[in-house]
Protein backbone atom coordinates (compact mmCIF):
# COMPACT_ATOMS: atom_id res chain seq x y z
CA UNK A 1 0.00 0.00 0.00
CA UNK A 2 1.68 3.57 -1.03
CA UNK A 3 2.02 5.57 1.92
CA UNK A 4 3.45 8.46 0.54
CA UNK A 5 3.36 10.07 -2.85
CA UNK A 6 5.92 13.02 -4.01
CA UNK A 7 3.72 16.33 -5.74
CA UNK A 8 5.57 19.52 -6.57
CA UNK A 9 8.65 18.68 -5.08
CA UNK A 10 7.11 17.72 -1.49
CA UNK A 11 6.43 14.49 -0.16
CA UNK A 12 2.84 13.85 1.13
CA UNK A 13 0.92 11.15 2.87
CA UNK A 14 -1.72 9.70 0.83
CA UNK A 15 -5.38 8.96 1.72
CA UNK A 16 -3.79 5.34 3.48
CA UNK A 17 -1.30 7.29 4.81
CA UNK A 18 -3.58 9.71 6.74
CA UNK A 19 -5.72 6.79 7.67
CA UNK A 20 -2.32 4.67 9.00
CA UNK A 21 -1.60 7.94 10.77
CA UNK A 22 -4.60 7.66 12.58
CA UNK A 23 -3.95 4.44 14.28
CA UNK A 24 0.13 4.85 14.40
CA UNK A 25 -0.30 8.27 16.86
CA UNK A 26 -2.86 5.85 18.97
CA UNK A 27 -0.70 2.70 19.35
CA UNK A 28 2.48 5.55 19.73
CA UNK A 29 0.53 7.00 22.68
CA UNK A 30 -0.53 3.74 24.67
CA UNK A 31 3.09 2.16 23.80
CA UNK A 32 4.40 5.34 26.14
CA UNK A 33 1.36 4.78 28.46
CA UNK A 34 2.57 0.74 28.78
CA UNK A 35 6.43 2.15 29.33
CA UNK A 36 5.07 4.61 31.92
CA UNK A 37 3.15 1.65 33.76
CA UNK A 38 5.89 -0.78 33.60
CA UNK A 39 8.39 2.34 34.89
CA UNK A 40 5.60 2.60 38.60
CA UNK A 41 6.60 -1.01 39.23
CA UNK A 42 9.74 0.31 40.48
CA UNK A 43 8.76 3.51 43.30
CA UNK A 44 5.63 5.65 43.65
CA UNK A 45 8.44 8.19 44.93
CA UNK A 46 9.79 8.52 41.60
CA UNK A 47 7.98 9.16 37.89
CA UNK A 48 5.75 11.39 36.16
CA UNK A 49 2.25 12.31 36.29
CA UNK A 50 -0.07 13.85 33.22
CA UNK A 51 -2.40 15.99 34.15
CA UNK A 52 -5.08 17.40 32.20
CA UNK A 53 -7.04 20.44 33.45
CA UNK A 54 -9.71 22.70 31.86
CA UNK A 55 -9.32 26.63 32.73
CA UNK A 56 -10.90 27.16 36.10
CA UNK A 57 -10.10 23.80 38.24
CA UNK A 58 -6.25 24.32 36.37
CA UNK A 59 -6.24 27.42 37.67
CA UNK A 60 -7.95 27.91 41.05
CA UNK A 61 -7.28 24.06 42.01
CA UNK A 62 -4.41 21.85 40.53
CA UNK A 63 -1.88 24.70 41.21
CA UNK A 64 -2.06 23.60 45.32
CA UNK A 65 -3.37 20.05 44.27
CA UNK A 66 -0.49 19.25 42.45
CA UNK A 67 2.33 21.18 45.40
CA UNK A 68 0.60 19.12 48.12
CA UNK A 69 1.21 15.84 46.07
CA UNK A 70 4.91 16.56 45.38
CA UNK A 71 5.20 17.72 48.82
CA UNK A 72 4.31 14.06 49.87
CA UNK A 73 6.36 12.08 47.03
CA UNK A 74 9.37 14.16 46.76
CA UNK A 75 10.16 12.45 43.61
CA UNK A 76 7.44 12.80 41.50
CA UNK A 77 7.12 15.39 38.74
CA UNK A 78 3.89 16.74 37.94
CA UNK A 79 3.75 17.63 34.35
CA UNK A 80 0.10 19.99 33.51
CA UNK A 81 -1.56 20.79 30.51
CA UNK A 82 -4.37 23.68 30.70
CA UNK A 83 -7.23 23.27 27.48
CA UNK A 84 -10.07 23.81 27.24
CA UNK A 85 -12.63 21.11 28.50
CA UNK A 86 -13.31 19.17 24.91
CA UNK A 87 -9.63 19.62 24.56
CA UNK A 88 -9.21 17.56 28.25
CA UNK A 89 -11.64 14.71 27.30
CA UNK A 90 -9.63 14.48 23.76
CA UNK A 91 -6.23 13.71 25.22
CA UNK A 92 -7.87 11.30 28.09
CA UNK A 93 -9.63 9.74 24.80
CA UNK A 94 -5.99 9.48 23.06
CA UNK A 95 -4.19 8.25 26.42
CA UNK A 96 -1.76 11.15 26.31
CA UNK A 97 -2.66 12.41 29.62
CA UNK A 98 -3.25 10.26 32.64
CA UNK A 99 -5.86 12.17 34.78
CA UNK A 100 -8.10 15.24 33.67
CA UNK A 101 -10.18 17.70 36.10
CA UNK A 102 -12.62 19.28 33.60
CA UNK A 103 -15.59 21.80 34.45
CA UNK A 104 -18.92 20.87 32.37
CA UNK A 105 -22.52 20.02 32.95
CA UNK A 106 -23.44 16.74 33.85
CA UNK A 107 -22.16 14.18 31.12
CA UNK A 108 -22.02 10.44 30.46
CA UNK A 109 -19.03 8.80 28.33
CA UNK A 110 -18.23 4.86 27.69
CA UNK A 111 -14.94 5.40 27.52
CA UNK A 112 -13.87 8.01 31.05
CA UNK A 113 -14.51 7.22 34.60
CA UNK A 114 -15.60 10.49 36.29
CA UNK A 115 -16.51 11.60 39.58
CA UNK A 116 -17.78 14.68 40.83
CA UNK A 117 -15.58 16.70 43.06
CA UNK A 118 -17.40 19.60 43.81
CA UNK A 119 -20.07 21.89 42.38
CA UNK A 120 -18.85 24.86 40.34
CA UNK A 121 -20.94 27.64 39.98
CA UNK A 122 -21.79 30.00 37.58
CA UNK A 123 -22.31 33.53 38.72
CA UNK A 124 -22.90 37.24 36.96
CA UNK A 125 -19.69 39.28 37.70
CA UNK A 126 -19.47 43.37 37.59
CA UNK A 127 -17.56 45.85 38.73
CA UNK A 128 -18.05 47.78 41.57
CA UNK A 129 -18.84 50.73 39.71
CA UNK A 130 -21.70 49.25 37.74
CA UNK A 131 -25.58 50.05 37.69
CA UNK A 132 -26.32 46.54 38.97
CA UNK A 133 -24.49 47.16 42.55
CA UNK A 134 -27.25 49.18 43.54
CA UNK A 135 -29.81 46.46 42.36
CA UNK A 136 -30.60 43.16 44.76
CA UNK A 137 -31.74 40.90 42.06
CA UNK A 138 -30.87 41.23 38.56
CA UNK A 139 -33.86 40.80 35.44
CA UNK A 140 -32.75 38.21 32.45
CA UNK A 141 -34.41 41.58 30.58
CA UNK A 142 -31.62 43.97 32.20
CA UNK A 143 -28.80 41.51 31.72
CA UNK A 144 -30.05 41.38 27.93
CA UNK A 145 -29.82 45.09 27.68
CA UNK A 146 -26.31 45.42 28.89
CA UNK A 147 -22.54 45.09 27.15
CA UNK A 148 -21.76 41.65 27.37
CA UNK A 149 -18.04 40.09 27.81
CA UNK A 150 -17.79 36.62 26.30
CA UNK A 151 -15.94 33.53 26.83
CA UNK A 152 -13.69 31.90 24.14
CA UNK A 153 -16.54 29.29 22.25
CA UNK A 154 -14.61 25.97 22.91
CA UNK A 155 -15.24 26.74 26.77
CA UNK A 156 -18.16 24.79 29.19
CA UNK A 157 -18.60 28.67 30.11
CA UNK A 158 -19.74 30.16 26.65
CA UNK A 159 -21.62 26.86 25.93
CA UNK A 160 -24.01 27.38 29.20
CA UNK A 161 -24.05 31.34 28.61
CA UNK A 162 -25.74 30.35 24.75
CA UNK A 163 -28.18 28.17 26.28
CA UNK A 164 -29.44 30.32 29.10
CA UNK A 165 -29.57 32.87 26.48
CA UNK A 166 -31.68 30.61 23.96
CA UNK A 167 -33.98 29.30 26.73
CA UNK A 168 -34.27 33.26 28.00
CA UNK A 169 -35.23 34.26 24.39
CA UNK A 170 -32.49 37.37 24.64
CA UNK A 171 -30.21 38.24 22.20
CA UNK A 172 -26.68 39.09 24.73
CA UNK A 173 -25.09 42.50 23.81
CA UNK A 174 -21.71 40.99 23.11
CA UNK A 175 -18.64 43.67 22.38
CA UNK A 176 -15.82 41.46 23.30
CA UNK A 177 -14.56 37.77 23.74
CA UNK A 178 -11.54 36.81 25.33
CA UNK A 179 -10.12 33.29 25.61
CA UNK A 180 -8.26 33.86 28.67
CA UNK A 181 -10.14 34.13 32.18
CA UNK A 182 -7.78 37.19 34.00
CA UNK A 183 -8.55 39.13 30.66
CA UNK A 184 -12.14 38.36 30.97
CA UNK A 185 -11.94 40.05 34.60
CA UNK A 186 -10.04 42.85 33.93
CA UNK A 187 -12.47 43.49 31.39
CA UNK A 188 -15.12 43.51 33.80
CA UNK A 189 -13.22 45.61 36.44
CA UNK A 190 -12.45 48.31 34.10
CA UNK A 191 -16.26 48.34 33.99
CA UNK A 192 -16.06 47.08 30.21
CA UNK A 193 -19.04 45.00 30.36
CA UNK A 194 -20.81 42.14 32.48
CA UNK A 195 -20.08 38.35 32.39
CA UNK A 196 -21.44 35.01 33.35
CA UNK A 197 -18.32 33.58 35.25
CA UNK A 198 -17.67 30.49 37.62
CA UNK A 199 -17.76 31.91 41.62
CA UNK A 200 -14.23 30.12 42.09
CA UNK A 201 -12.34 32.13 39.63
CA UNK A 202 -13.58 35.50 40.88
CA UNK A 203 -13.45 34.07 44.70
CA UNK A 204 -10.12 36.48 45.51
CA UNK A 205 -11.03 39.71 43.45
CA UNK A 206 -14.98 39.70 45.51
CA UNK A 207 -12.97 39.69 48.80
CA UNK A 208 -10.87 42.87 47.60
CA UNK A 209 -13.70 44.46 46.35
CA UNK A 210 -12.45 44.72 42.56
CA UNK A 211 -15.77 42.68 41.58
CA UNK A 212 -19.46 42.23 42.49
CA UNK A 213 -21.49 39.08 41.79
CA UNK A 214 -25.24 38.43 41.47
CA UNK A 215 -26.89 35.60 41.00
CA UNK A 216 -27.87 34.27 37.31
CA UNK A 217 -31.84 34.75 36.46
CA UNK A 218 -33.56 31.50 36.25
CA UNK A 219 -30.45 29.88 36.07
CA UNK A 220 -30.87 25.82 35.96
CA UNK A 221 -28.01 24.65 34.46
CA UNK A 222 -25.54 22.50 36.72
CA UNK A 223 -22.16 22.64 36.41
CA UNK A 224 -19.48 20.81 38.42
CA UNK A 225 -16.41 19.86 38.46
CA UNK A 226 -15.03 16.16 37.14
CA UNK A 227 -12.18 14.06 38.04
CA UNK A 228 -11.46 12.03 34.94
CA UNK A 229 -9.64 9.12 33.22
CA UNK A 230 -9.90 6.56 30.79
CA UNK A 231 -11.66 3.28 31.90
CA UNK A 232 -9.05 1.19 30.02
CA UNK A 233 -6.29 2.82 31.26
CA UNK A 234 -4.51 0.96 34.34
CA UNK A 235 -4.97 2.69 37.63
CA UNK A 236 -1.22 3.11 38.25
CA UNK A 237 -0.38 3.39 42.04
CA UNK A 238 0.40 7.13 41.70
CA UNK A 239 -2.83 7.85 39.80
CA UNK A 240 -4.44 6.38 42.57
CA UNK A 241 -2.28 8.20 45.10
CA UNK A 242 -3.29 11.21 43.47
CA UNK A 243 -7.20 10.76 43.35
CA UNK A 244 -7.17 9.77 46.76
CA UNK A 245 -5.91 12.83 48.25
CA UNK A 246 -8.13 14.86 45.80
CA UNK A 247 -11.05 13.33 47.59
CA UNK A 248 -9.67 13.68 51.17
Amino acid sequence: MQLFEARTGKVLLTEAGHALLHYATKIHALAEESNRVLQEYHTIDKGTLHIGASYVPGTYLLPDLATLFTDLYKGMTVKICIKPTPVIRQMLLDHTIDIGLISSQPFESPHLQCEILCEDELVIACSPNHPFMKLDTISTQAVGSTPFILHDINSSTRQITEQWAAASGIVLQAQLEFDSLEAIKRAVMRGQGITFISRMAVQDEMERGLLHIHTIPEHTLQRHIYVCHHRERWLSARMNAFIEMVFK
